[in-house]
């Protein structure tokens, strides 16, 4: 099943043709990998772009190779960290042959700095056989053993690969996708065919094969880019990365990012991730807002008859013709068991909903399958590579080498178990099923493994406990103590309070206005207020800051908005202006950052003092041992790292 073409109205014009005239164009706001494939697979529809390189930091690529089997309708490489010469071959075979590519790097900056020999020393160092010359066979196999190839000890020969039965010589080399049979009489080649060794058939017969180097020589000094061909129609996507990682290529740059530079052209897209459902009434409320709103709403899905019958019981339309345009009609995209179900996004400004098992069909997980699902969820078993640091509950730091079958007999059939490595050489190996226990290992990079059965993870965990328990008990005392502690209610919504709500230009979704009304009760109760409003990016976490604030400013005290960077804050402040713009409140609302100079800044520091500024925006600056406020009543900590806090 193939996403590439979802009724989705996305004008791209803008940015297309910024990334035509400069060569280079930033994107903002792309919330996760499903919406980043689905805009990619648009971009590649209204261009004649083919190929796409896309480099990454996340360690997720096989999630996002995943992903863009959905959306992308060519081949999709997935390039190990160090390019072995079969991947090279086969990604310099699809580049002449014009196919299109998406090329996912695992680690970009080390496979950018790999060198490689170019094309013609491939065939200067590898073998050609041709029909009708003669060769001296044995010359042939101390050659090939030098370039890397290894005789084969079974029937069926893998890439890399020789043997020699009667008069026939058997290779399959790493440059070509099956094996050639090369018929000989005496010294002479007489034929030379393609092989299917499943079937045990010819494929085709031809006149002469190049077989290429196995393993890549001394005379390497040419970069990746340096092979391609340079009129590629290929454009380079730079996913999170800083600026200075980005390497000149001979392709135009599509920039991914959640912060652009102070003096970048960007474009805002606005995609956003979409929360889990909790119930069906919370799933299908959504949707029927969505549709008031006239949003075009996609559900892709494995469970069609589940989703039918909740259609059915809430009067929903659905249709299964994505061409349809009939109005309020959901458009459904039914999904094989096995293929992969990505993330759910929306486009607000769009009118764009696009979702999926994963976050619609939350409420029908068991208890056993949550438990599995938060130790041990699809993106760690798709993130796991070997070699990758984990710690299981019981048995501590290992090292993950993979996932092996075995077969259990009869009754169990063959199993797949995660193969965990210990110190001193020991191994476990952990039901796939069962593997909730373990999780990915975060700390330093090549931590101490554990010895199994030894009694050191027990006591860590033991000492553990104790730490556990200390730190629990001083968070009660302190909790306790916030409790019995006074704080100064704020005042009630007024007409002016009410007037700053009717300022935001949408209409809250139920979640925003739950978070909304918890942070306003807290606000008017008589004792210290300690709330944690979370979500991605997107769904309204600065409106709820705004609206504290600005409560702040009516019960006569300052609030002070902090952000972990400049560019941020300046983010907050603008957003502010614009949200007071033409009313007359008679509110101050100050920016302290670096790019003022320092007798503005002296200035905003006496205007705080002196209770002349109500709102104060700034990033850590603002704890500074020389600030000091006339009446504080309100802080907002904007902790924004991949999803927003």
């Amino acid at each position: 099943m193939k996403l590439n073409s979802l009724p989705f109205n996305l004008d791209l014009s803008a940015p297309l043709a910024e990334l035509e005239s400069s060569g280079a164009v930033t994107l903002v706001n792309l919330a996760n990998n499903a919406a980043k494939n689905f805009l990619i697979a648009e971009m590649l529809r209204k261009t004649l772009f083919r190929n796409v390189f896309w480099a990454t930091k996340d360690e997720s690529s096989d999630s996002i190779a995943a992903a863009a089997k959905l959306f992308f309708s060519g081949e999709i490489i997935e390039l190990s960290p160090e390019l072995d010469p079969t991947q090279l071959y086969k990604l310099l075979k699809f580049a002449r042959e014009a196919r299109p590519m998406l090329l996912l790097f695992e680690d970009f900056e080390k496979t950018c700095l790999q060198r490689f020999p170019k094309e013609e020393q491939f065939r200067k160092d590898g073998v050609s056989l041709r029909a009708g010359e003669k060769i001296k066979i044995f010359e042939v196999f101390e050659r090939l053993a030098s370039i890397g190839y290894k005789p084969s000890l079974d029937r069926v020969l893998n890439p890399g690969e020789f043997v020699r039965r009667g008069e026939n010589f058997f290779i399959y080399p790493i440059n070509h996708d099956d094996c050639i049979r090369v018929e000989l009489f005496g010294d002479n080649v007489e034929r030379i065919t393609f092989l299917d060794q499943e079937e045990n058939t010819e494929i085709s017969e031809v006149d002469e094969v190049d077989v290429f180097p196995a393993k890549f020589g001394d005379a390497c000094g040419s970069t990746i880019w340096e092979l391609l061909p340079e009129d590629m129609p290929s454009v380079f996507l730079a996913d999170d990365l800083d600026s200075d990682e980005i390497p000149k290529t001979p392709f135009p740059t599509i920039k991914f990012t959640t912060f652009p530079g102070e003096d970048e052209k960007f474009f805002h897209l606005n995609f956003f991730s979409v929360l889990p459902f909790y119930t069906i009434p919370d799933f299908v409320v959504d949707v029927k807002e969505r549709f008031r709103r006239s949003f075009d709403v996609v559900i892709v899905t494995k469970k069609f008859e589940e989703l039918e019958n909740i259609f059915r019981d809430n009067e929903i339309m659905y249709t299964e013709d994505l061409s349809c345009d009939y109005p309020s009609t959901v458009k459904v995209v039914r999904l094989d068991d096995s293929d992969f179900a990505p993330h759910s996004f929306q486009n607000n400004e769009r009118k764009i909903l696009f979702l999926t098992d994963r976050e619609i069909f939350q409420f029908y997980r068991t208890s056993r399958q949550k438990k599995a699902i938060s130790g041990m969820n699809t993106e760690l078993m798709l993130s796991l590579k070997s070699g990758d640091y984990v710690v299981h509950a019981d048995h501590g730091v290992a090292k993950f080498e993979g996932i092996v079958r075995r077969d259990l007999g009869e009754d169990l059939g063959v199993r797949e178990f995660l193969r965990l490595g210990y110190s001193g050489n020991d191994k476990l190996f952990i039901p796939v099923a069962s593997a909730e226990k373990l999780t990915k290992f975060l700390g330093d990079d090549a931590p101490k493994l554990t010895r199994l059965g030894a009694s050191e993870w027990q006591q860590s965990q033991k000492k553990l406990k104790v730490e556990a328990e200390k730190i629990a008990k001083d968070l009660l005392k302190l909790y306790a103590s916030r409790e019995l502690a006074k704080g100064k209610s704020f005042a009630p919504d007024d007409a002016m309070m009410q007037d700053f709500y009717d300022g935001f230009p949408y209409e809250l979704t139920p979640g925003q206005d739950g978070a909304w009304q918890d942070v306003r009760m807290d606000l008017e109760k008589p004792k210290p207020m300690d709330r944690l409003v979370c979500g991605d990016v997107g769904f309204g976490k600065t409106e709820i800051a705004m609206r504290a604030a600005f409560k702040t400013f009516r019960s006569g005290m300052q609030a002070v908005i902090l952000a972990p960077i400049t560019i941020l804050a300046e983010q907050h402040w603008q957003s502010f202006q614009k949200r007071i713009a033409g009313r007359d409140y008679g509110v101050e609302i100050a920016l302290l950052s670096r790019f003022q100079s320092v007798a503005e800044q002296k200035e905003i520091l006496k205007k705080i003092k002196l209770g002349q500024v109500d709102i104060v925006i700034g990033t850590h600056r603002l704890l500074s041992e020389d600030i000091e406020f006339h009446k504080l009543g309100l802080i907002v900590v904007d902790e924004e790292q991949r999803f927003g806090v």
